[in-house]
């Protein structure tokens, strides 16, 4: 499913998905990544269907997903249900990564609105969290870790035979929020690579 989704291949990569919530209902990845394919195809209806699926087997921990769904949707309404329901979870004890990922559900819904007072302090507020979740970053971890990854991945491993039949590897490195992700994405849609 996640080949089929990374090559978006969105159709394919959902039916198997499909086919494999109807053997494993509670699995979160599985019902997360029907919501994604969705979201890709623009389903606002069906990503809003498994958002309700996604809330049942982890309430706490969907705000990435409440994120995704809304960027589907042009609100036009302050009395859409999805502002309390969003602003319900936030007086919730969620880690900092869902609750930004809220905050930022807020920031969009509240942007449609034409609130862009709110909308800034709801982005402003998503944006500190991420900052401080960011603070505690360390180059020097990064650097151990990328000099472990050579360490393993070396020019001899490379060329060992137990690798010589297998396509070859590159790495894209960065830095937090800089396109890696981006990147990723655009290079998995081509069939060649």
């Amino acid at each position: 499913g996640e080949i089929l989704w990374k090559s978006n291949r969105f159709n394919l990569a959902l039916k198997f998905y499909l086919f494999f919530q109807k053997k494993y209902p509670n699995e979160y990845q599985i019902s997360r990544n029907i919501l994604i394919c969705h979201s890709n195809l623009g389903n606002f209806d069906a990503a809003s269907s498994q958002l309700t699926i996604l809330k049942k087997i982890n309430p706490f921990d969907c705000g990435e997903d409440y994120r995704v769904v809304t960027q589907l949707k042009k609100f036009t309404h302050s009395s859409d249900p999805y502002i309390d329901e969003i602003k319900s979870l936030l007086a919730k004890d969620l880690n900092s990564n869902s609750k930004s990922q809220l905050l930022f559900a807020l920031g969009k819904i509240h942007e449609d609105l034409s609130d862009y007072q709110q909308s800034a302090n709801y982005y402003k507020e998503a944006n500190n969290l991420k900052n401080i979740e960011y603070a505690n970053f360390s180059i020097q971890k990064k650097i151990d870790q990328f000099e472990n990854l050579k360490k393993v991945f070396n020019q001899k491993f490379l060329q060992s035979s137990e690798t010589s039949n297998l396509c070859k590897s590159f790495f894209i490195v960065g830095m937090p929020r800089s396109g890696t992700t981006l990147l990723e994405n655009i290079l998995s849609s081509c069939e060649q690579i």
